[in-house]
């Protein structure tokens, strides 16, 4: 009985902290980091690849301003490199963040 308390204890730990029940697919993580990352003045859009180090991918991030951001005088933005990590998961999506990178290379891990 205790085994299963202990193996539903580690499965949902495994959910709710890693997301480790599936495997991110560059799409999705596009998807989520344009979700988090766009606002009222900026509209983001990434283009993923699977990673390289400790990263969970490596993207490009371009900003395009709204209406409204142009209005205030902002202008389209691309960064070129960008590592992204896992920050946990919250309503069942997973939670990313990124960095932005050297454009020259070796790619730098996390830490």
């Amino acid at each position: 009985m205790r085994t299963v308390y202990l193996a539903s204890a580690i499965g949902v730990i495994c959910v709710a902290v890693a997301g480790c029940h599936k495997k991110l697919a560059p799409h999705e993580a596009e998807r989520l980091l344009a979700k988090t990352y766009s606002s009222p003045t900026w509209t983001a859009h990434f283009k993923c690849q699977d990673s390289e180090r400790d990263w969970l991918f490596i993207c490009q991030a371009t900003y395009q301003p709204t209406a409204l951001g142009i209005q205030q005088g902002l202008k389209p933005n691309t960064v070129p490199r960008v590592g992204v990590r896992l920050m946990g998961t919250f309503d069942g999506d997973p939670v990313l963040a990124y960095s932005e990178l050297p454009d020259a290379s070796p790619t730098p891990s996390q830490d």
